[in-house]
């Protein structure tokens, strides 16, 4: 069967030594193209190395929202690699309110509007972290309601909201402001947040939907030991079993959805 896949989300740079082998079996598996993520200065020097190297493989840089604020995290501190001709996007930064240690909300909201400022100045899209409180409906609610009150802020500024974990609200929301909402390997949990976002898969239009692995983390319910890039068919035959359509068809559209979003035209 021929289609393409593209891993709009992924960590490879983790594997250390073992990074050029998990990209072989992820493109024996179909997957063509990839986005590894830099979450701060030293570890955007890692994918970005990453990135040059593997074919197939586009960058994004940020400062995760759990290093906000933080000495020496600041997006102006990826300045180096602006001109990359490999970069898709800024990010991920975003909001995390999971753990009680993390930067106060105030600091990591300062956070994703300096990540704005720059995405708008290169025309670039934001890769957005999002983790609540908790699974509660109330808690996914609460951060999303949060994230979408900054970025109305500045419209024109388009995300992919990474490793979506809110509901059909959120996802309804965010899709009505023209963001793309991006299905992990938790899609297929037996959770209650899997069943969230199942019933979210089957709600939102499928051209504004992309998937991920965020590699190596967040498998697939069938998968043991790490994440890779290959086991993310499993996310793309869940999505197509929750639009009700075609896998071909999905894989299809997902492929162009991601293409769009990221501003590759080849």
């Amino acid at each position: 069967m021929n289609y393409n896949i593209f891993d709009t989300h992924n960590h490879i740079q983790d594997f250390r030594t073992e990074a050029k082998n998990v990209w072989i079996r992820a493109q024996e598996n179909n997957v063509r193209n990839c986005v590894v993520i830099g979450t701060n200065p030293k570890d955007a020097i890692k994918a970005s190395r990453i990135a040059s190297e593997l074919p197939g493989v586009y960058l994004a840089v940020g400062i995760h929202p759990v290093n906000a604020g933080k000495n020496g995290q600041h997006i102006s501190a990826l300045s180096q690699h602006f001109k990359n001709n490999k970069l898709v996007a800024l990010g991920e930064t975003g909001l995390d309110y999971y753990r009680k240690n993390n930067p106060k909300k105030s600091i990591q909201i300062s956070n994703l509007r300096d990540h704005i400022v720059v995405a708008e100045k290169l025309d670039l899209p934001l890769v957005i972290h999002i983790r609540p409180t908790s699974a509660s409906d109330s808690d996914a609610w609460d951060i999303h309601n949060d994230l979408l009150s900054v970025l109305r802020e500045e419209p024109t500024v388009t995300c992919l909201i990474h490793c979506f974990s809110g509901g059909i609200r959120e996802a309804e929301k965010l899709v009505d402001a023209g963001h793309y909402i991006s299905f992990a390997g938790n899609i297929t949990h037996n959770t209650k947040l899997g069943s969230r976002l199942r019933q979210a898969a089957s709600e939102i239009p499928l051209d504004k939907i992309l998937v991920e692995t965020d590699a190596p983390y967040v498998r697939p319910i069938s998968r043991k030991g790490k994440n890779e890039p290959a086991y993310i068919i499993d996310t793309l035959k869940e999505v197509a079993r929750c639009q009700s359509k075609p896998f071909l068809t999905v894989a299809e559209t997902i492929w162009s959805n991601s293409k769009t979003v990221l501003g590759i035209k080849h």
